[in-house]
């Protein structure tokens, strides 16, 4: 998989609760780290994605059968891939 270079009218499908999470396999534009400057959002760089999906499931929907966390986050990375 190639790198994606994450331009300003995309941000927003980064940002989660004031933090935007960078992964290796991003690139961000020079305009985009001025606008999380400008609004103190916090760069949170090479994240797990599986580790947030679990995190949100365990937090705001109360799932904690590891199971259903695992079915769940390979939904969720067949869908994303689709953006790819």
């Amino acid at each position: 998989m190639g790198k994606i270079l994450v331009k300003l009218d995309k941000i927003n499908e980064y940002i989660c609760d004031n933090y935007f999470y960078q992964n290796k396999d991003m690139i961000i534009s020079p305009t985009v780290k001025d606008y999380l400057k400008e609004k103190n959002i916090e760069i949170i760089y090479d994240y797990n994605l599986k580790k947030r999906i679990e995190i949100i499931l365990n937090r705001d929907y109360k799932i904690t059968d590891s199971e259903k966390i695992k079915k769940i986050i390979e939904k969720v990375e067949g869908e994303l891939q689709k953006w790819v």
